[in-house]
């Protein structure tokens, strides 16, 4: 082979190298005024690192975390949690890895601390995705007892208690299994009567649907009270209306 020949060759086989490759140029560096410089520590002995420790979590808080959203936890270990939040300084849900989707499965394991969460959220706009999803999850002792909890700890939107107030009576209708179904009636009854009794809703803007399920339920002792309980402030705000006028 002459030395044409073998120029040519390795000009064909540099040909098709660089026709399977993708080239690039490099980009220009660029001068940023906040980038970030690299310490070198060896030549720096006076420079003092600090690290801001205020959001840390430490690994066993993470392993109870991960436990909580799978199994109730001790009260010991709740209170590990409880003091590891009033550290928490930004972003607790990042933090925890709460997502909203995972709010019911907390919810059901461990009530109390997912109404902590859930208070410290309550300052931030954050706050609408946790009660959407909160307001449409399966009606459960624990998960009134957080609405409750919620509900006595600041002002929760209106629509937002109606919607749940709304659900709760309409999968009590729905349930099939008579024994299950007696049993989340009696729990709404009591969780509505603490709502009305706190003056968390008014009874004037849900009182004929509270009124109809009362009605539907008659025959369990709790929806019975429910309904003493209703007509009697319908009467009571009746009377005072009657000398309201009558005065005039």
């Amino acid at each position: 082979m002459d030395g044409r020949s073998s120029n040519s060759w390795s000009s064909n086989i540099i040909s098709v190298l660089y026709s399977n490759m993708f080239l690039s140029i490099a980009p220009p560096l660029m001068d940023f005024e906040d980038e970030l410089l690299w310490i070198n520590q060896s030549n720096s002995g006076k420079l003092k690192i600090l690290y801001d420790k205020s959001n840390y979590v430490t690994p066993n808080t993470k392993l109870l975390i991960e436990q909580a959203f799978i199994q109730p936890l001790s009260l010991q270990d709740q209170q590990i949690l409880f003091d590891d939040l009033l550290k928490q300084k930004s972003d607790i849900t990042h933090q925890y890895g709460l997502t909203p989707a995972k709010l019911p499965l907390l919810v059901e394991n461990n009530p109390l601390i997912s109404i902590e969460i859930l208070l410290r959220l309550m300052m931030t706009s954050d706050i609408t995705e946790y009660f959407n999803i909160l307001v449409n999850m399966d009606i459960t002792l624990h998960s009134m007892e957080v609405v409750n909890r919620l509900t006595t700890s600041g002002p929760l939107p209106t629509e937002f208690i109606h919607l749940y107030i709304s659900n709760c009576i309409s999968t009590c209708e729905t349930v099939k299994d008579k024994y299950m179904q007696s049993r989340l009636v009696r729990l709404v009854c009591v969780f509505l009567q603490s709502l009305i009794r706190n003056k968390i809703v008014n009874v004037k803007e849900l009182f004929i649907e509270i009124e109809a399920f009362c009605v539907g339920f008659s025959k369990i002792k709790e929806a019975a009270a429910l309904y003493h309980l209703i007509k009697h402030l319908e009467t009571g705000e009746s009377a005072l209306s009657s000398n309201s006028i009558s005065k005039q």
